[in-house]
């Protein structure tokens, strides 16, 4: 850097060298070189503040930024004259450890299993909506941070009602986690074992998530549902190396897999990661059953105080009491590709709980007497729609019968997925005859849930499976006073 920085023509180069040494700043990418020249005046103003003394230097922060942020933000009192979030790129913004535009409403951290897709749904019917999210999986956080900056600055600027999901906790990210500034914050909370409980017995695309996504399930009407269904989803497995692979069948061997947040950054992490997000304070925190059943309404009603979104309607109560987790999550959505007057149509069959643009068709096809019209539906576009209804009574009855069967089959293959479900007391059963998995998992929820132990007590006593287990290890250490593991899983 020091090289880069001396045989630049850069004017006040030395110093610019000192700062971004005194900051530990490392960086060989010249725009921000460039940057840092071209806006020398504001940094150093900045950085000489009694404003960022307190802030930053005082405080120790691990990542001062090198420009005042609230003089960044759109609704600034006090704008730069020549710089805000829109005008700095990503990657210098990065560089100068700015934290993320503060363009939403809330932080939603936590673990994955913990009530966030059910939560997603709620909020979306008060009109609150998730910045896309980015998972942090490995490395240093900033890919996560380009892609939140961009969707800030480039999409949701002007958005009202926006929140920030944040589910991975990776220890190398730190700065990442480091430059989301202060929000209100939102943690839902789970019993432990019925979230272990979930992930191994999780419900995948057969070819994997990135297949599907690149290549999503296409039939036509020589496509035979039984070779369509069977072949639609599949379980996390272990193979003979402890490899993940895709397997038939839910698999326990998954679980050391799982709870090892060395190798899944995805859960059983919260406490780690509250401290990680140095800036966030108070976090408003509910246990999953909150938002289920009869009680969703008046949590969802309560959060809107607390978190400051719009409140749900009166009206719609019942939608969500009502409202329950995709039930064909990854055996759909299936496109359904129809050909006519050389002309290649796309129906869509989803889901009814997933969001749709396409217009409904299943009322016009089928009756609501129909089994599977409460749960799947059958989309298009009005252009399709239009050529779709205008074809002979014998095209239309051909298309009618495939999806029946197609759907009834489609069905079939959910029951059989559904014998298949695992329930707690297997969950506790397997830890009980695997001794070190055992121990190991209750060094990683005693880390884990240190901080909801500190700040609702209440609700992990709530959690049956959970004292369950933490009796079962009392009862283990009590026996045989077995020593913690000191090797890897």
């Amino acid at each position: 850097m020091f090289y880069i920085i001396f045989v630049s023509h850069m004017p006040h180069k030395f110093h610019i060298y000192k700062i971004l040494k005194r900051f530990h700043i490392l960086t060989t990418h010249t725009p921000t070189l460039v940057f840092i020249s071209q806006h020398y005046e504001e940094i150093i103003s900045w950085i000489e503040s009694k404003e960022f003394k307190e802030q930053y230097v005082d405080k120790n922060h691990p990542y001062p930024p090198l420009l005042n942020p609230e003089r960044l933000a759109k609704d600034s009192k006090n704008p730069y004259s020549n710089l805000n979030y829109e005008s700095i790129p990503a990657g210098t913004a990065w560089d100068l450890n700015v934290p993320l535009p503060p363009y939403y409403q809330f932080v939603y951290w936590g673990s994955h299993g913990s009530g966030s897709s059910g939560l997603t749904t709620f909020l979306e019917y008060c009109g609150v909506n998730q910045c896309p999210w980015k998972g942090v999986y490995g490395g240093n956080g900033k890919e996560s941070y380009l892609w939140y900056f961009h969707q800030f600055t480039k999409n949701f600027k002007d958005s009202t009602f926006i929140y920030l999901p944040i589910r991975e906790f990776v220890k190398s990210a730190s700065k990442f986690y480091a430059l989301i500034p202060y929000s209100k914050a939102l943690l839902t909370a789970r019993d432990p074992i019925s979230n272990l409980k979930s992930f191994v017995q999780l419900i995948i695309p057969k070819e994997g998530w990135d297949t599907r996504a690149s290549n999503p399930i296409t039939i036509t009407l020589q496509s035979n549902p039984n070779e369509v269904c069977q072949n639609l989803v599949g379980y996390w497995s272990m193979d003979s190396k402890s490899n993940l692979h895709i397997g038939d069948a839910p698999s326990f061997e998954t679980i050391s897999y799982f709870i090892d947040t060395e190798q899944y950054a995805g859960a059983f992490h919260d406490t780690q990661l509250k401290n990680a997000l140095i800036n966030l304070k108070d976090s408003v925190i509910i246990d999953m059953s909150e938002i289920v059943g009869e009680k969703t309404f008046d949590t969802i009603k309560r959060l809107s105080k607390e978190l400051g979104f719009p409140a749900p309607i009166e009206e719609e109560k019942e939608k969500f009491a009502t409202q329950r987790a995709i039930e064909y999550l990854n055996f759909l959505p299936i496109t359904f590709q129809v050909e006519i007057s050389k002309r290649k149509i796309h129906i869509i069959i989803q889901d009814n709980a997933y969001k749709t643009n396409y217009l409904n068709i299943t009322p016009l096809l089928f009756n609501k007497q129909d089994c599977f019209y409460e749960r799947i539906i059958i989309c298009t576009t009005k252009e399709d729609w239009d050529i779709l209804k205008k074809q002979d009574i014998k095209m239309l009855e051909e298309v009618k019968a495939y999806l029946l069967r197609l759907i009834s089959r489609l069905q079939q293959q959910k029951e059989i997925e559904n014998k298949k479900k695992l329930s707690e007391s297997q969950v506790l059963e397997y830890l009980r005859e695997h001794t070190y998995l055992r121990i190991k998992f209750k060094q990683i929820l005693d880390e884990h849930l240190a901080y909801i132990k500190q700040e609702r007590p209440d609700i992990v006593a709530s959690w049956k499976y959970y004292q369950e287990f933490e009796r079962m290890c009392a009862e283990m250490v009590s026996k045989g006073g077995l020593e913690p593991p000191t090797s890897g899983l």
